[in-house]
């Protein structure tokens, strides 16, 4: 009876919620995906400001901010886009416009954008987002180098270039490493002020690059003349350098940009003003301005919620926000009025604006940023005059966009992909046949076992052809086209014409190089490894384990840190590297390794050494450890020396451990990349330059959308020297092999 009272007492407290009609659910807002590259206080208040936007019921979206590292953002918005793929919009500088514009990666914003939001932006930062007659992005900020000062060290900013070499003067002492003036002079973006001062251009009235004018020439001297006549610049300036010299004091004045002051240490004496007047000519100097903008995906799939977040963090409630908090030169003019005069600094930065020049959105841009730096570092290294520097870089421009722009030849397209198919036929055909009585036994032998065999190594043959073998086939191909903007034009064997004639002018020189590296390399890494080798394989040497550990650290250090470390100590004026020549007679204190080949080869050599010994003293240890006490007894016992047992019993039996090593280290030294683009730079003026630095520059340095073509065929050939190397030793060995039997 109590059971059905307490049944009944459930039912009926139930039945109220029971009869309740379910609560329709509430409709999701869709989502869009914002990347962005900022950091510190610029990301802190940019995510503030979205989650209080996120928060208000009127917002039809829901905006999810996504960081990415400003280096990868430009690659992974090339490759994402285009497959439907990546944000629904992003912030990033406006000098990529052309490329992602002929690309069709950015959606056309003219006539979709309120038009009083547009003209309550900062007359200077709407036009760079302008490319061919349309709008494409929305300004946010803009960026520019100015003149920073320590106020310790100077009561008031110069007005013109000569007030600025009196007071620098007085304040370097490059014996105790201080400099009255400190920017990275090797680089066109910082060089930009004084070409652009005395009146320069980069792209004549035509469009055309036109690098050796009278202009840039002047500017290019005056360098010169700051580095190398006043000696008030310190030689081969990086951003870290620039940042470590102000924060600790050894800088009295800096050109460089806000990014400065997120690395300053707290409550660094530092003032900002606009660059001076250059006296030599009068004018203004005059930056690059980088205007930050707001893109909209042209393939994502809400367009009308993009284009709408796109407006409001332009809007003046962001960029209030931004400017307040995040201490960003916005380019919304309304809120300057509520920026008190105290914040001197971004009013410093808001009366440089009017001197800047926006850095040039075509895509022709990529082809002179490398050629001008180079031209800039010969000069600034003695080796070059300004002329004939910048005659130089002009015909390398004139050459890369020749080349990139030649007309597109007329091939039998469907016939190449015929013989290519052919050809993989007959490749496959004869496979299957050489194999096919292997292949007979196994499966005659035990056909269940040999499939489960195949079945469990189903995964990684599918993870190698997805990964290794597809991207192989793809590279081969792209060989015979010239791909540009995700356009693909059928050009034959011209690329590879190109390069094998002698047309491109650096392939054989460089392909030399490469083998010369390859060899020097190798011998350094195997005869510094077997030695060490052999002294740790002594049992009377003590504290043989610290040894080891210590010895093989090189190896297990990532590579590009290891270069930037070497970059660093091979400075002229900082490096350890002429310190430590210097204090033993050797007169090298303030010598540029960069500025001469040969001297810049060994600086490679010499980084690339230190990571590749341990490998070798690896493999040649284990060799080592692996050989019969009782031979060397044995040997002794008949009298044999020192070096007969170490040609006679050390190196026979260490053969078959070293070959595949050498092998090996041979590869990754022909293709090593890290060393050459981090230490050297392929400097001076490319003579540095490994076949594989040269891919990457024609794919990503040279040529409006970059000559994907001419990178895949230099990899494609690179490919083919390495197997023929590889099948060349395997026959030797192969040969003495069967010698020895």
């Amino acid at each position: 009876m109590k059971r059905h009272v307490w049944w009944l007492t459930l039912l009926l407290l139930g039945a109220p919620a029971l009869a309740q009609e379910p609560a329709a659910p509430s409709p999701e807002k869709p989502k869009l995906i914002l990347w962005h590259a900022y950091r510190g206080a610029e990301r802190e208040a940019l995510e503030t400001i979205i989650q209080a936007h996120n928060a208000d019921p009127r917002v039809g979206y829901t905006l999810d901010p996504l960081a990415t590292p400003y280096d990868a953002l430009v690659d992974k918005i090339t490759a994402a886009v285009p497959r439907g793929r990546g944000p629904d919009l992003f912030i990033f500088a406006h000098d990529t416009i052309g490329d992602w514009a002929e690309a069709n990666l950015l959606e056309r914003l003219d006539g979709k954008v309120d038009t009083t939001l547009l003209n309550s932006f900062l007359d200077e930062t709407v036009p760079p987002l302008i490319y061919r007659g349309a709008l494409y992005g929305l300004p946010l900020a803009f960026k520019s180098a100015a003149l920073i000062y320590r106020t310790d060290k100077i009561a008031a900013p110069p007005q013109t270039t000569d007030e600025m070499v009196a007071l620098a003067k007085p304040l370097t002492n490059a014996d105790n490493g201080t400099y009255g003036l400190v920017y990275e002079s090797g680089l066109l973006y910082f060089h930009a002020g004084w070409l652009f001062g005395f009146g320069g251009t980069l792209f004549g009235p035509d469009g055309k690059p036109r690098l050796d004018a009278p202009e840039n020439v002047a500017s290019l001297a005056f360098a010169a003349e700051l580095a190398n006549t006043h000696k008030i610049v310190p030689q081969e300036v990086n951003g870290a350098l620039v940042t470590a010299l102000m924060g600790d004091g050894k800088a009295a004045m800096a050109i460089t940009g806000p990014w400065l002051f997120a690395d300053l240490p707290p409550g660094a004496p530092v003032a900002v003003a606009p660059l001076p007047i250059i006296s030599k000519s009068g004018k203004r100097a005059r930056p690059f301005m980088t205007a930050e903008a707001v893109f909209v995906n042209a393939k994502g799939s809400n367009k009308a919620f993009a284009l709408e977040a796109a407006q409001w963090l332009a809007g003046e409630q962001s960029a209030l926000a931004r400017l307040t908090k995040g201490r960003q030169p916005v380019a919304y003019k309304g809120v300057w009025d509520q920026l008190p005069k105290t914040e001197t600094i971004l009013w410093a930065f808001r009366a440089q604006l009017k001197d800047t020049v926006p850095t040039p959105n075509s895509p022709a841009m990529k082809s002179l940023w490398a050629p001008m730096d180079n031209a800039l570092n010969l000069v600034l290294h003695g080796t070059s005059t300004p002329q004939e520097a910048l005659t130089e870089a002009q015909s390398k421009v004139e050459g890369v966009i020749a080349k990139v722009e030649a007309p597109v030849e007329e091939g039998p397209f469907l016939g190449f992909w015929a013989l290519l198919a052919a050809f993989a036929v007959v490749a496959f055909v004869w496979a299957v046949q050489r194999a096919k009585d292997a292949y007979a036994q196994r499966f005659l032998y035990d056909a269940k076992i040999t499939r489960l065999a195949y079945l469990y190594a189903a995964p990684a043959l599918v993870a190698m052809g997805v990964l290794t073998v597809v991207p192989f086939v793809v590279g081969i191909g792209m060989g015979f086209f010239r791909h540009t903007y995700g356009r693909w034009d059928f050009v034959g064997l011209s690329n590879y014409r190109d390069l094998l004639s002698g047309t491109d002018g650096r392939f054989f020189y460089t392909l030399g190089l490469t083998v010369g590296w390859t060899i020097v390399n190798v011998f350094a890494h195997v005869s510094i490894g077997l030695a060490l080798a052999l002294l740790l394989n002594r049992p009377t040497l003590k504290g043989r384990a610290v040894y080891r550990v210590l010895l093989i650290v090189p190896w297990a250090v990532p590579s590009y840190i290891t270069a930037l470390i070497w970059k660093g100590m091979f400075h002229p004026d900082f490096g350890v590297v002429n310190e430590a020549l210097s204090k033993i007679g050797f007169p090298v204190k303030g010598m540029s390794w960069m500025a001469d080949a040969v001297t810049a080869f060994s600086a490679n050599l010499i980084t690339n050494t230190w990571l590749g010994f341990p490998f070798m003293m690896v493999v040649c240890l284990g060799a080592l450890q692996s050989i019969p006490s009782d031979l060397y007894e044995a040997a002794r016992l008949d009298g044999a020396s020192n070096w007969q047992q170490f040609t006679r019993i050390t190196l026979p039996l260490l053969r078959p451990a070293l070959v595949p090593a050498v092998l090996l280290g041979s590869v990754w030294t022909f293709n090593q990349f890290n060393v050459v683009y981090l230490v050297s730079g392929g400097g001076p003026d490319g003579k540095t330059d490994l076949l594989v630095t040269e891919a990457f520059r024609w794919a990503f340095e040279r040529g409006p959308g970059g000559a994907f073509g001419l990178s895949a065929a230099y990899s494609t050939l690179i490919f083919l020297i390495l197997l023929g190397y590889t099948l060349l030793i395997n026959r030797v060995t192969g040969q003495v092999d069967k010698a020895l039997e």
